[in-house]
C-alpha cells in the first residue's frame, strides 16, 4: 500500500507598483512598493500518537509538552507497550526501537498513528526606491529597502482514523503543540559610485542592514525580547581595467552580510544573545578575453566565511525519529568555512547560430575551526550524558561535507528565426561525508556523476487579439536516467535521491 505521508501545499500572491521618474536627462528616480502574501501547510504522518500534557501534569490539547508516544493499542484504543522481552526493531528506514516494531505486539494490537500539519501564513509588504545619476565621470546610484514582515506558524496532530487502512484524519487535532507569530522588521540602505578613467574604471560602494525580530507566543500570551540583527557598514570595491580592445583585467572585493533569520526564534533553547550574524569577505580577481566569436575567461576567487549558524536537534531516543520536537533544538554558531578556487570560461560561435560553451571549477573549502559542538577549547572529543564519545565531527582545515572539487560544464545551443535547440552535459566530482571515526579519521564518500540535459523550444510574434507573443518550450532533464546522490542534507550521511529522467513543456503568452 503506498500513503502519500509526505506534501507540502503553497499558495503565493505577489502585487507591485513601479513609478519612475525622470529628474533630469542624467538622473532617474524609480519606486516601487510592493505586498506579497504566502500560506500553506506542510504534511506528515508519525508512525505513532502523542500524550501532551500541560506544565501541571494533566491532559492538554493546546501547548504543553509530549509525555509519551505509543504506535499500538488495544481494541479500547488505549496504549500498549511492547511484549515483555521482545528487542527486536526494524532497521529501515531508521531503527523503531520495539515500541514502533509489530513483532513486539500480539495479533489483536491495532496499529495507530498521527497526521500532523504545520501551518505557515506570511505577509510582506514593503517598498525599494533607487536613485540613478551621471556627474561627469561619476555614474552615482542610492537607494534602500524597506520592509515590514510578519510569519504566523502553528503545528496540530489529528488522529488517523484507522492506520491499517490509510492515513485518513480526523479533522479535528487532539493536540495543537504551538503557535507563534514573527514580526521582522529590515531597512538597507546603499551607495555606490562608478568612476571612468578611460581605460580603468573603478567602483566603490558601501551597505547596511538594520533588521529586528520579535516572536509572540499566542499560548504563553508573551513577546520574546527584541533582537537586532544589525550589520556594520559593509565596504566593497572594484576594478576594471582595458589592456586593448580585447582583453580586459578585473578584481573586485565585496563585505557581506546574512541576517538572523526569525527561525532561530523558533528554538526556545537557542542562546539569542550568543548567536551572531553570518558574514563573508568575497575577493576576487582575473582576465577576460573576447574577440569576434570567441571568448575566455578566467577567475580566482577566495571566499571567507565566518560565523556559520546550524542548528542542533535534541537527542532522540531508541523509538526512532522523534517528530514532536516542535520548537526545542538550539541554533547555534559553529566557525567558518574558508573557500579558495579558480573558474575557467570559454565560448565559441561557430556560426550566428550555433554555439558551444564549456567550464571548469576547482574549489577547496575547509573548516576554519573544530565543531564546537563536539570537541573542546583544546580539540578534545566531548562526551554524552552517558560519558560515551559524542560522533566525531569537523575539525580545523577538514574539507567542508557534501563540497565537490571538481565542476565541468560543456553545453551547445542553436537559434534561428525562433527555434532554438540545446544540449548540455554537467560533471560533479567526487564528494566527502561525514567522518566515520575519530581515530582514522576515515569518511563517507560520494560518487561523482555527470547529468545530460536536453531543451528546445520556438517563440514568435503573434500580434492577434489580446496575445503579442507565443514562447513554447520543451525540456528533458536527465536525459539518459542516471542515478546519483544529489545534494546532501548536510549531515554526510544522507542524500537525496537524484531526479530521474524528467519532461517538461511550458507555454507562455505575452499579451
Amino acid at each position: 500500500m503506498f500513503a502519500e505521508g509526505w506534501g507540502t501545499l503553497r499558495e503565493n500572491t505577489l502585487g507591485y507598483l513601479k513609478f519612475e521618474y525622470a529628474i533630469s536627462p542624467t538622473s532617474l528616480l524609480t519606486v516601487s512598493p510592493y505586498y506579497h502574501k504566502n500560506s500553506g501547510r506542510g504534511d506528515w504522518i508519525p508512525p505513532y500518537l502523542t500524550t501532551p500534557i500541560d506544565e501541571n501534569g494533566d491532559p492538554t490539547t493546546q501547548g504543553g509538552t509530549n509525555a509519551g508516544s505509543y504506535g499500538f493499542a488495544d481494541s479500547e484504543g488505549d496504549p500498549l507497550a511492547p511484549n515483555e522481552g521482545c528487542t527486536a526493531s526494524l532497521s529501515w528506514p531508521w531503527e523503531s526501537g520495539p515500541g514502533l516494531n509489530p513483532a513486539c505486539y500480539d495479533a489483536t494490537a491495532t496499529p495507530v498513528m498521527s497526521y500532523r500539519h504545520t501551518h505557515y501564513n506570511k505577509d510582506r509588504l514593503g517598498v525599494t526606491a533607487n536613485y540613478q545619476a551621471t556627474f561627469g565621470d561619476h555614474d552615482i546610484e542610492a537607494g534602500f529597502w524597506y520592509e515590514q514582515s510578519e510569519r504566523d506558524e502553528s503545528r496540530d496532530w489529528h488522529k488517523v482514523i484507522d492506520a491499517r487502512i490509510y492515513h485518513h484524519f480526523d479533522s479535528t487535532p487532539y493536540w495543537t503543540q504551538y503557535k507563534n507569530t514573527f514580526d521582522t522588521d529590515t531597512f538597507k540602505w546603499y551607495l555606490q559610485d562608478s568612476i571612468n578613467f578611460g581605460d580603468l574604471t573603478l567602483n566603490i560602494g558601501a551597505k547596511q542592514y538594520l533588521v529586528e525580530l520579535q516572536k509572540y507566543d499566542h499560548f504563553a500570551n508573551e513577546s520574546s525580547d527584541k533582537v537586532d540583527s544589525d550589520s556594520d557598514v559593509l565596504f566593497s570595491g572594484g576594478v576594471l581595467y582595458q589592456l586593448n580592445n580585447s582583453t580586459e583585467l578585473f578584481a573586485s572585493y565585496s563585505e557581506n552580510f546574512s541576517a538572523i533569520k526569525d527561525g532561530v526564534l523558533e528554538r526556545d533553547s537557542s542562546t539569542l544573545t550568543n548567536i551572531k550574524p553570518e558574514t563573508a569577505d568575497n575577493i576576487d580577481f582575473g582576465i577576460r578575453y573576447q574577440a569576434d566569436r570567441l571568448t575566455l575567461t578566467a577567475t580566482a576567487y577566495s571566499v571567507k566565511f565566518d560565523n556559520r549558524i546550524t542548528f542542533i536537534a535534541p537527542g532522540s531516543g531508541t523509538d526512532g525519529i522523534d517528530y514532536t520536537i516542535g520548537t526545542n533544538g538550539s541554533y547555534v554558531n559553529v566557525g567558518g568555512i574558508d573557500s579558495n578556487g579558480l573558474e575557467l570560461a570559454a565560448s565559441y560561435m561557430f556560426t550566428p547560430s550555433w554555439s558551444v560553451y564549456s567550464s571548469y571549477t576547482n574549489s577547496s573549502s575547509e573548516y576554519s575551526s573544530d565543531d564546537p559542538n563536539a570537541y573542546d577549547s583544546q580539540g578534545v572529543i566531548l562526551r554524552d550524558e552517558s560519558g560515551n564519545e559524542v560522533a566525531p565531527s569537523f575539525r580545523k582545515g577538514d574539507s567542508i561535507i557534501d563540497s565537490s572539487e571538481d565542476l565541468f560544464v560543456v553545453s551547445t545551443d542553436y537559434f534561428s528565426d525562433g527555434f532554438r535547440v540545446g544540449l548540455s552535459a554537467k560533471y560533479t566530482g567526487e564528494r566527502l561525508g561525514a567522518w566515520q571515526d575519530e581515530e582514522t579519521r576515515t569518511r563517507n564518500k560520494v560518487d561523482g556523476y555527470t547529468v545530460l540535459d536536453f531543451n528546445a523550444g520556438y517563440s514568435t510574434d503573434v500580434d492577434a487579439g489580446p496575445f503579442k507573443a507565443i514562447d513554447v518550450s520543451f525540456v528533458v532533464y536527465n536525459v539518459t536516467d542516471k542515478s546519483y546522490l544529489a545534494g546532501g542534507t548536510g549531515n554526510g550521511s544522507t542524500y537525496y535521491i537524484g531526479a530521474p529522467r524528467t519532461a517538461a513543456v511550458t507555454l507562455t503568452a505575452d499579451f
